[in-house]
Protein backbone atom coordinates (compact mmCIF):
# COMPACT_ATOMS: atom_id res chain seq x y z
CA UNK A 1 0.00 0.00 0.00
CA UNK A 2 1.28 3.18 -0.71
CA UNK A 3 0.90 5.98 1.52
CA UNK A 4 -0.71 9.33 0.38
CA UNK A 5 0.56 12.76 1.03
CA UNK A 6 -2.17 13.15 3.15
CA UNK A 7 -1.08 9.94 5.19
CA UNK A 8 2.42 12.15 4.52
CA UNK A 9 0.90 14.94 6.15
CA UNK A 10 -0.56 13.47 9.33
CA UNK A 11 2.72 11.91 10.02
CA UNK A 12 4.83 14.71 10.35
CA UNK A 13 1.98 16.62 11.94
CA UNK A 14 1.66 14.30 14.65
CA UNK A 15 6.03 13.94 15.12
CA UNK A 16 5.78 17.70 14.68
CA UNK A 17 3.63 17.73 17.65
CA UNK A 18 5.72 15.08 19.66
CA UNK A 19 9.46 16.17 19.26
CA UNK A 20 8.46 20.42 17.80
CA UNK A 21 9.32 21.13 14.00
CA UNK A 22 12.91 22.10 14.80
CA UNK A 23 13.64 18.71 15.80
CA UNK A 24 11.69 16.25 12.85
CA UNK A 25 13.69 15.64 10.19
CA UNK A 26 12.31 14.32 6.27
CA UNK A 27 14.90 11.31 7.01
CA UNK A 28 12.36 10.93 10.81
CA UNK A 29 9.10 11.36 8.38
CA UNK A 30 10.27 8.86 6.31
CA UNK A 31 10.73 6.32 8.82
CA UNK A 32 7.93 6.66 10.70
CA UNK A 33 6.16 6.70 7.46
CA UNK A 34 7.51 3.57 6.35
CA UNK A 35 8.38 4.50 3.03
CA UNK A 36 12.15 5.20 1.68
CA UNK A 37 13.39 9.32 1.96
CA UNK A 38 13.54 8.92 -1.73
CA UNK A 39 10.08 7.85 -2.28
CA UNK A 40 8.91 10.86 0.07
CA UNK A 41 10.83 13.33 -1.63
CA UNK A 42 8.60 12.54 -4.52
CA UNK A 43 5.88 14.37 -2.56
CA UNK A 44 7.85 16.27 -0.64
CA UNK A 45 11.34 17.58 -1.37
CA UNK A 46 12.11 19.35 2.04
CA UNK A 47 10.45 19.75 5.50
CA UNK A 48 9.78 23.25 4.61
CA UNK A 49 7.63 21.87 1.80
CA UNK A 50 5.29 19.90 4.37
CA UNK A 51 4.88 22.66 6.59
CA UNK A 52 3.80 25.05 3.54
CA UNK A 53 1.19 21.70 2.73
CA UNK A 54 -0.19 21.58 6.64
CA UNK A 55 -0.08 25.14 6.53
CA UNK A 56 -2.37 25.86 3.34
CA UNK A 57 -4.66 22.59 4.60
CA UNK A 58 -5.00 24.30 8.30
CA UNK A 59 -6.53 27.54 6.73
CA UNK A 60 -8.54 25.41 3.92
CA UNK A 61 -10.18 23.56 7.11
CA UNK A 62 -10.41 26.89 9.68
CA UNK A 63 -11.98 28.51 6.91
CA UNK A 64 -14.65 25.82 6.49
CA UNK A 65 -15.39 25.39 10.28
CA UNK A 66 -12.94 22.07 10.89
CA UNK A 67 -9.81 21.36 11.47
CA UNK A 68 -8.11 17.64 13.03
CA UNK A 69 -7.96 16.77 16.32
CA UNK A 70 -4.33 17.67 16.54
CA UNK A 71 -4.87 21.05 14.95
CA UNK A 72 -7.73 22.17 18.00
CA UNK A 73 -6.68 24.26 20.76
CA UNK A 74 -3.63 25.76 19.60
CA UNK A 75 -1.82 22.73 19.20
CA UNK A 76 0.17 23.63 16.22
CA UNK A 77 4.20 23.04 16.27
CA UNK A 78 4.91 26.46 14.29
Amino acid sequence: MELSKDDILNVSLKLFNAKRLSNVSLSDIAKESAVSLPKLKSHFNKREDIVEALYLQFMQQSQAGHLPDQMKRGNLPF
